[in-house]
């Protein structure tokens, strides 16, 4: 059953690289499979069912670069830095899911899926948000994070996520950055991430610290595959699918 589902979850992720949303359906899933579609619907109601599906298998990748992010052998800024490396790394490896997080949440989306599968969706998403929760919480705890109470810990976790999240989904636009003034999009979140966690004080400082290096040390160390991976697909290679 497992096999199955997996192969019919395959399906539809090459369904929606090849033709977008409008080349999915649960008639397609079963022709290229060789199954009836009764045997699909024996595991999606809908294909919005088989949408959020593929969502999940994109949160535990980007869980898992979060993890180990928040393990790393670094202070907590050096952790929250290789989450947003995780993060960028997570956008470019898997385009497809990435917007995948936007998708089931449109209203559209959203009703025709049963609540349990909406439950399990939000445990998935708490799994994520944690790790970062977990660096914030741990900062504050050893003294490196200000107790602030402006911001409490969970809106600095939204706040980082926010702006993350919302410049990588910028770079999906079609948009001239160059035109702009901005030759490398990547680096300009990474610096304003590191002005604005200097301007509430977490240590250490951007000029106590060389997080350039700490960076190649990120990449060398933690995620030295994905890198590989997103170097391979930049030039002209398909990256690895994410697995269940």
């Amino acid at each position: 059953m497992r096999e199955r589902e997996a192969l019919f979850l395959d399906i539809a992720e090459r369904l929606l690289h090849e033709g977008g949303h409008q080349a999915l359906s649960m008639d397609r899933i079963a022709e290229l499979a060789e199954y009836s579609k009764g045997t699909v619907y024996q595991h999606f109601k809908c294909k919005e069912e088989v949408l959020i599906n593929l969502c999940w298998r994109g949160l535990g990748v980007l869980a898992d670069f979060f993890e180990r992010a928040a393990a790393f052998d670094g202070h907590s800024r050096e952790r929250m830095l290789a989450c947003q490396l995780g993060h960028r790394l997570y956008a470019g490896l898997y385009p497809l899911h990435f917007d995948l997080i936007n998708t089931v949440k449109a209203g559209g989306v959203k009703e025709k899926i049963g609540s349990d599968c909406l439950l399990r969706h939000a445990e998935r998403e708490q799994r994520v948000h944690a790790a970062i929760a977990g660096i914030v919480f741990a900062a504050r705890q050893r003294g490196e994070l200000p107790q602030d109470t402006r911001l409490a810990p969970m809106e600095l976790v939204y706040a980082l996520w926010s702006l993350s999240f919302g410049g990588l989904t910028l770079q999906t636009f079609d948009i001239d950055f160059t035109e702009m003034g901005v030759s490398n999009p990547n680096r300009a979140l990474q610096l304003f991430a590191g002005c604005a966690l200097d301007a509430i004080g977490w240590r250490p400082l951007s000029g106590e610290f060389d997080y350039a290096a700490s960076a190649e040390r990120i990449a060398r160390e933690l995620f030295a595959e994905e890198f590989a991976q997103l170097a391979a697909r930049d030039a002209g290679q398909p990256p690895h699918p994410p697995e269940d």
